[in-house]
């Protein structure tokens, strides 16, 4: 979901394999992400899609939401998640998770978004001026990528898709789980990053 900064950005094919993904039926096998260098060189990859459906838990979150013009989110989204997991660890706080963001809405055409960075945390837990929400257990497709987080456009709109295949709905928020990311100090070709879709039946 999130927009590609300054010039790389991402394009994407998905690729339907005789061996599907997710509970054995047919469906995208792969994307294939062309990230656009400073120099207008075009790279190609090819990224296996392996979707896991799972049980989540209900979870609590201190968060703090906005709704922005994307070029503004994305920075909002780099800045605040480190800021929170500061003064997290300053309050003494315990993250019982990876820091991550929340999706509400992310509209490109109109250059928007609604979106929140958020720490996993005990249901007690206060620390204004972040808000304490709580997310109910909801079954919910996952899939966890390592790179650049160039690609994550890609493998959102890859989740919606699959989504849609199932006829399953989305329920928002959506969830990216940074598991390893700029805070950790690694090569970017060494992030690791969880994005959760939590759905329901279609009515």
């Amino acid at each position: 979901m999130k927009a590609c900064i300054l010039r790389t950005c991402c394009l994407l094919w998905l690729g339907y394999g005789l061996l599907g993904c997710g509970g054995g039926a047919m469906g995208p096998a792969e994307v294939v992400v062309a990230t656009v260098t400073d120099a207008g060189d075009s790279i190609f990859r090819s990224i296996s899609l392996n979707y896991r459906t799972e049980e989540m838990p209900e979870r609590h979150y201190l968060i703090l939401r906005k709704e922005l013009s994307l070029p503004k989110m994305q920075d909002f989204l780099a800045t605040e998640s480190q800021v929170l997991r500061a003064k997290a660890v300053a309050a003494g706080i315990q993250s019982l998770g990876p820091p991550s963001h929340l999706f509400y809405s992310w509209e490109p055409e109109k250059g928007w978004g609604d979106a929140a960075v958020a720490l996993p945390v005990a249901a007690d837990v206060e620390l204004p001026p972040y808000l304490t929400i709580n997310l109910p257990a909801t079954p919910a497709l996952s899939l966890e990528f390592e790179g650049s987080h160039a690609a994550l456009p890609a493998l959102h709109y890859a989740l919606g898709t699959e989504l849609s295949r199932r006829s399953l709905h989305a329920s928002k928020p959506s969830i990216e789980e940074l598991l390893v990311g700029p805070a950790d100090s690694v090569p970017v070709s060494n992030y690791r990053t969880r994005l959760i879709y939590p759905y329901s039946p279609r009515q």
